[in-house]
């Protein structure tokens, strides 16, 4: 009898043993894969020059081409703009500039770099977005020189795969503060909220 209890004993502690240890492993692989892995190319400040524009570009859901929109922000020294289109050849149905300036556009600029504008998800192999948060909003971060596109980043409304690994709700805040009449300006827009 005593060995029969002895054997149940060391028995109950192996099984504590690996219990445990299939916790901890969870555990531990769950803060992993929970935390961003986010490189940094260059900062927005680094990169600004003449003819370097901002760019937030927001996709609608996937839904009837009549019926489908989007939103773009565009940010210069000298200008922000906001133009809103309807189906998927972006037909443009509503646009508003205002004027800009050095000094504002460079504190825009370090702004965004705080919130990680140019923070690259190093986890994502592919920058192909097709199909992701098909129900939802998919936001595009760029950067342009002279109108050509010199990064392209992504991320959605939902809990999808993405390449940009900053921080999406500072840096689309810091998008709409740019223009003094947002809610005016994007009357008639279903993504612009």
């Amino acid at each position: 009898m005593k060995y029969v209890t002895w054997f149940f004993g060391l028995i109950a502690i192996v099984i504590a043993v690996v219990v445990g240890t299939i916790l901890i492993r969870n555990i531990v692989n769950d803060n992993n894969s929970t935390t961003q892995k986010a490189s940094t190319t260059k900062q927005v400040v680094s990169q600004i020059k003449e003819g370097t524009a901002l760019r937030l570009l927001v996709e609608g859901p996937v839904i009837a081409d009549e019926k489908h929109q989007s939103m773009q922000i565009d940010i210069t020294s000298t200008s922000r703009t906001v133009t809103l289109f309807k189906t998927y050849n972006r037909v443009e149905f509503k646009k508003s500039t205002y004027t800009n300036n050095q000094k504002a556009f460079e504190a825009f600029a370090q702004a965004l770099d705080r919130a990680g504008y140019t923070s690259v998800n190093s986890e994502v192999e592919s920058t192909k977005y097709a199909g992701e948060c098909a129900l939802g909003r998919v936001y595009h971060l760029e950067v342009l020189q002279s109108s050509k596109v010199t990064q392209d980043l992504w991320t959605t409304s939902c809990s999808t795969t993405r390449s940009f690994g900053g921080n999406m709700a500072t840096v689309l805040t810091l998008f709409k503060n740019q223009i003094p009449n947002y809610l005016e300006a994007t009357t008639g827009s279903t993504v612009a909220r």
